[in-house]
C-alpha cells in the first residue's frame, strides 16, 4: 500500500468516524458538495477502504456546489439523505444539526483504541471525523 493509499483509507475511516466499521456490511453514502473530488472517491480512497473492508459498500454521492443546501435540506426533510454528510461551516449545518438532522459526533463510538504502535503503521491511526453523521 502506498502512503497516499494509506493516508486516503485513513480520511475515509476518519470520515464514517467508525460508522462503517460498526456496519460491517452494508451499504454507506457520503453525501458532499464536493463534485471535482469524485475521482479521488471512486478511484483512490473507496477502492482503499474496500481492500480492507470488502463488505462495506461505500459510495459518493456529490452534488453540484451552488444546489448543495437546498439538496441536503430536502432529503433531510424527506428522510432521504446519505449516512455520512459533509458540512459547510457557518449557519446552514448548525441549522441541519439543531432540527436533529446530524448526530452529535460524541455518539459516534470509536472502533478501536489507539495504541502507540498503530500511530506508527500509516493508516492504522484515523484522525478525528471530518464530517457528520446522518441519525439515521
Amino acid at each position: 500500500m502506498t502512503k497516499l493509499s494509506a493516508i486516503s483509507a485513513a480520511v475515509l475511516f476518519s470520515m464514517t468516524g467508525g460508522y462503517a466499521m460498526h456496519a460491517l456490511a452494508g451499504d454507506v453514502v457520503i453525501e458532499s458538495w464536493r463534485t471535482d473530488d469524485k475521482d479521488l472517491w471512486e478511484d483512490v480512497l473507496i477502492p482503499t477502504f474496500n481492500s480492507q473492508y470488502p463488505d462495506i459498500n461505500v459510495s459518493f454521492a456529490p452534488t453540484n456546489p451552488p444546489d448543495y443546501n437546498a439538496t441536503m435540506d430536502s432529503r433531510f426533510k424527506g428522510g432521504t439523505a446519505g449516512d455520512l454528510v459533509t458540512c459547510r461551516p457557518f449557519e446552514v449545518s448548525l441549522s441541519w444539526f439543531n432540527r436533529g438532522f446530524l448526530a452529535p459526533r460524541s455518539t459516534v463510538k470509536p472502533v478501536w483504541k489507539t495504541s502507540r504502535r498503530s500511530r506508527k503503521t500509516p493508516g492504522l491511526r484515523a484522525p478525528r471525523p471530518t464530517a457528520c453523521q446522518s441519525p439515521r
